[in-house]
């Protein structure tokens, strides 16, 4: 059993006060631009309808822009100029239902994606595989594709949404961090 104490290492690098150190300042920085664009848009409140919102404008879009296809199936002229007319409104629509978001929503998620690919790989080599035992991947792989995402999101964030709901509020629409 002592044997066995004796192999243990936390680390199986020597890990790095600097690299450390510097993504320790940056995910504070981006966290408090975060709370501090929440609190100010309160978009706390409207969290949950995001994705509903998202949905409802893609249906709405789809189910335009297939009426138009439908009509330009009749077969006249005129039929397809109207045809035409209508699935651009229906593209109008998809845009107006927050495509910029949505894009930021994918971005985030193919981050986060590579970051648990690489994690799976990494923990699958075991505790002395070569992932776990360089430092540099999980500083680039982990720590920067995080900050990434955090970034993403403050720079696209979604209180340009709840912006866009409240009627009336003297709130802009900002796009970038508003700092």
């Amino acid at each position: 059993m002592a044997d066995n104490a004796a192999d243990f290492k936390l680390y199986r690098y020597d890990p790095s006060m600097a690299a450390a150190v510097i993504f320790i300042i940056g995910f504070l920085v981006i966290t408090s631009i975060h709370f501090y664009q929440m609190i100010r848009t309160r978009t706390w409140i409207l969290i949950p309808f995001l994705t509903k919102i998202f949905v409802i404008g893609d249906v709405i879009s789809f189910l335009v822009q297939g009426g138009g296809g439908g009509i330009m199936a009749t077969g006249t002229i005129s039929a397809l100029h109207i045809g035409e007319k209508i699935i651009i409104g229906g593209l109008v629509v998809q845009l107006l239902f927050f495509e910029r978001q949505l894009y930021a929503l994918y971005g985030a998620s193919a981050l986060i994606l590579i970051r648990s690919v690489f994690r799976l790989i990494e923990y699958a080599q075991g505790n002395v595989g070569y992932l776990i035992s360089h430092e540099v991947f999980l500083y680039f792989f982990d720590s920067t594709l995080m900050l990434a995402t955090m970034i993403l999101i403050a720079w696209i964030h979604p209180s340009e949404i709840t912006a866009r709901l409240m009627v009336g509020c003297r709130q802009r629409v900002r796009r970038n961090a508003d700092v």
